[in-house]
């Protein structure tokens, strides 16, 4: 019965080294999901202060001004690009407050 135990563990042993052995090698091929780290982080401005647990509030591009609309709540999400009512994007000067005269 020792004898067959030791046989067991001989094999289990030699399974483990040439599973460990046996790994990805160079030759691969690895699926390009057309993300990178040359790519820039986005440059935007999150236009919230002090808000609820559900809210909307505005997230604008720095680089282009273009204004989006973010919904926040505990379980979901979204982002979306605001509109004029002829279809362009709403600018950061379109939403920004004049100051009273």
């Amino acid at each position: 019965m020792k004898k067959i135990l030791e046989v067991i563990a001989i094999i289990c042993l030699s399974i483990i080294i040439v599973l460990s052995l046996a790994g990805c090698d160079e030759g691969q091929s690895v699926p390009d999901f057309g993300y990178s780290i040359e790519y820039n982080k986005p440059d935007i401005t999150v236009l919230a202060k002090g808000v609820p647990k559900y809210s909307y509030f505005y997230v604008v591009d720095n680089k282009t001004g273009v204004v989006y609309i973010q919904f926040n709540s505990e379980y979901r999400a979204g982002i979306t690009v605001l509109v004029n009512p002829d279809g362009t994007p709403v600018l950061i000067d379109q939403i920004k407050r004049e100051d009273s005269k």
